[in-house]
């Protein structure tokens, strides 16, 4: 994600646009979207949490997401985010709780023999269910998923279109 945030912020400044008018982005129920990412980074990121949650527990948390995305869809950028991360659930519960890494785009990218750890919700495989929605597409160093691409996009037009003009006079409903 990394890449598309610096894409989104790097269109916006050769287009001459206000990065400060996304402070007055106004997301409806933030804290579901905030809360329900910053859960899912804490119970994959601390070791102790990794062995007590539960594939499920991460499902519903990424379902509670995409409800708080859904409840923000008039915003600009937001729908491409809704479909992209709806993709993405959905090769995670086909495929039992996991995101299929794809072997044979692993092994072109990286030419080792040595199949790393790569995360709690990855698996590299070479089978998978629905194959066309699983991590295989490669933006080095990663491979990722059509979903991926999509939600990145969506970050992007994010950031691009809900910055103003430099100089435009932003008028806030309220």
């Amino acid at each position: 994600m990394p890449y598309f945030v610096g894409l989104g912020i790097l269109l916006s400044l050769v287009f001459r646009r206000n990065l400060g008018a996304l402070i007055r982005v106004r997301f409806k129920y933030p804290f579901i979207i905030i809360g329900a990412l910053f859960i899912q980074i804490l119970l994959n990121a601390i070791p102790l949490f990794k062995q007590i949650s539960s594939p499920w527990i991460l499902d519903v948390l990424f379902f509670i997401f995409i409800v708080g995305l859904l409840a923000n869809w008039k915003i600009q950028g937001v729908p491409m985010v809704l479909i992209g991360a709806s993709l993405n659930l959905f090769a995670i519960v086909i495929n039992h709780g996991v995101m299929p890494v794809s072997l044979h785009a692993y092994t072109l990218m990286h030419h080792d023999t040595s199949v790393p750890h790569i995360g709690t919700r990855h698996v590299i495989t070479s089978t998978g269910i629905s194959g066309w929605i699983v991590d295989w597409i490669p933006v080095w160093p990663y491979l990722m998923s059509p979903g991926d691409i999509l939600v990145g996009i969506g970050v992007i037009q994010l950031i691009f279109f809900n910055s103003s003009k430099r100089g435009e006079k932003v008028i806030v409903d309220h």
